[in-house]
């Protein structure tokens, strides 16, 4: 093979090469298909097209070979590069890849739109949706970008927090547990505790970042659904023991001779079923927004009485004289230390 045709087979990879660098630049690209009889109206068009049809190049250009016409600058700095080519109907086609200039041309050549200015992304948010004594519900809203309507859409996170109660009931002698029977007249003891417990109940799965704090309750009592007055005076309601970490017990009853840490049934209260209500107050759920929300919880527990503690008298013997009931023993009552 010729110098010659080693040189343009060299030219032709160089062109090649050089157009498939600038496609990824190219911002404006045009072609123009011309006859052979209009390159001869044209002094280099026509040098050209000799060139490309004289003996040995004529077979590289009938391949689909291109010849390199030349560069130029233009006037808003950037450089248009024109090449011929040839198909075996003897059409020529003339092409320009013009790389460079600036934006605006760049994005009115290729009539493009300009990236649209991304609005600024809203903060995240905290949002209370309910809230009771015992459970309080929250939004947490973040935002992502939707490039389509170039804007930024709320993506919600839905939780909860509950102050959950559990709680004890015993007969006096802690016997009996939550399945109490005792006789009118003694007393009954209680126990419990409080917790927080939260949740996610909507959104995709995902940590709560709220950061409230929580203060377990700090006070509890314990409320009967009967009055005591016969045996001793005792409200209604009365205070527990707290034990720290939201846990209380009965306290000490001020009416007990003993001290003892009950809670009285009245001697004369009937057969049936009866309850306490135990509540825990002083909880606190705190943070932006909600601020310093105080909680409570409650939990009512059930006991029966059957009988009377009359029925556990003990009797001594006494001069039957002094027996208005002419037996000979007297029936005195105690009290099992609960008094």
């Amino acid at each position: 093979m010729s110098k010659r045709k080693y040189f343009l087979k060299g030219m032709c990879l160089v062109m090649v090469l050089l157009m498939s660098s600038n496609v990824a630049y190219a911002v404006k690209t045009s072609s123009k298909t011309v006859k052979e009889r209009d390159l001869n109206n044209n002094k280099d068009l026509k040098k050209a097209k000799d060139y490309m049809n004289k003996g040995e190049n004529k077979k590289d250009f009938d391949s689909g070979a291109s010849l390199n016409l030349g560069t130029r600058k233009n006037a808003d700095g950037s450089t248009t590069r024109s090449t011929i080519e040839k198909d075996h109907n003897g059409n020529y086609t003339i092409r320009e890849y013009t790389t460079g200039g600036s934006s605006k041309d760049r994005d009115r050549d290729n009539k493009k739109p300009s990236e649209p200015v991304v609005p600024p992304k809203p903060a995240s948010e905290v949002i209370i949706e309910s809230k009771d004594n015992n459970t309080v519900v929250w939004i947490e809203r973040e935002y992502e970008y939707d490039k389509p309507s170039n804007s930024w859409k709320p993506v919600d996170y839905k939780y909860q927090i509950d102050l959950i109660t559990s709680a004890n009931i015993y007969d006096a002698d802690g016997k009996q547990q939550n399945k109490v029977t005792i006789k009118a007249g003694y007393g009954i003891k209680v126990d419990g505790s409080s917790k927080f417990e939260m949740k996610q109940i909507a959104g995709n799965k995902k940590d709560s970042t709220a950061g409230f704090k929580q203060t377990l309750p700090t006070a509890g009592t314990v409320t009967t659904d009967f009055a005591v007055k016969k045996n001793i005076a005792q409200n209604k309601t009365l205070n527990l023991e707290s034990k720290g970490n939201g846990s209380f017990v009965t306290a000490k009853n001020s009416g007990s001779k003993t001290g003892a840490k009950v809670v009285y049934t009245d001697i004369a209260q009937k057969d049936g079923k009866y309850s306490v209500v135990v509540k825990f107050t002083n909880a606190k759920l705190s943070g932006p927004v909600l601020g310093d929300y105080e909680m409570s919880d409650s939990k009512t527990l059930n006991f029966n009485i059957k009988g009377s503690m009359y029925e556990d008298s003990y009797v001594k013997p006494t001069d039957s004289t002094k027996n208005k009931n002419n037996t000979g023993f007297e029936p005195i009552t105690f009290d099992n230390g609960f008094n």
